[in-house]
């Protein structure tokens, strides 16, 4: 992102399609709509019989009823897009999560992560997303509602669970969450120009962060 007296400006880079996708999920956000789409395995449809795909896409089209969002999932394609207000597409890309789960309980899954967790599992620069990729399963994670998808062949995204497992186990070890009473008690612990924090930091040799405005 770029400012000049001209306005703000966006670069992107990287493959032509991947910039030509991002270009227009920014696009439409930039208007304020609500622009998402959900990875999916490619061929995940074709496991399907007639009768469960025929189920799916009324599935589907209750679920564009109830949430005012517009789903598409062309024929073949490896995704589906969401069109609608912010509020409806995150409804419906959540929805559509567990419809597909119900379809493929093997192949499709979404993990809740506790919202403190999720720059720990992502990794540092998203490096742990990327070894997670690796193991051969469609992953997304969406930091906004603290949840990881996946969608791949049984193996690979039981792969996947389990290394998302162990790395919240670590994160338990490793980490605690203290809820503050009130935003005054966020400041005593800081102290008087971070002063009684840098003692606590010192003294206990663990990394400590408070956020006063969050109360915890």
């Amino acid at each position: 992102v770029c400012k000049n007296d001209q306005g703000t400006g966006i670069r992107l880079t990287g493959l032509s399609g991947a910039i030509q996708e991002a270009k227009a999920l920014i696009e439409r956000r930039s208007t304020g709509e609500g622009a998402e789409f959900l990875a999916l395995m490619p061929g995940l449809f074709a496991k399907l019989q007639p009768k469960a795909y025929s189920d799916f896409q009324r599935d589907l089209s209750f679920l564009m009823q109830n949430t005012g969002a517009q789903v598409t999932i062309a024929e073949g394609s490896n995704r589906a897009d969401f069109r609608g207000g912010p509020d409806e597409v995150r409804h419906a890309k959540s929805e559509l999560q567990k419809i597909l789960h119900f379809y493929f309980p093997q192949e499709c899954d979404t993990i809740e992560l506790p919202p403190e967790s999720v720059d720990w599992v992502a990794g540092d620069d998203d490096r742990e997303l990327m070894r997670l990729q690796n193991a051969g399963a469609v992953i997304a994670l969406d930091r906004a509602a603290a949840t990881m998808w996946m969608c791949g062949n049984p193996r690979s995204v039981e792969q996947v669970r389990n290394r998302i497992r162990n790395s919240l186990q670590r994160w338990d070890r490793e980490h605690a969450v203290i809820k503050l009473h009130s935003r005054e008690s966020g400041w005593a612990i800081i102290g008087k120009g971070g002063s009684t924090i840098r003692e606590l930091q010192t003294s206990t040799q663990a990394r400590i962060d408070v956020d006063p405005d969050n109360q915890r």
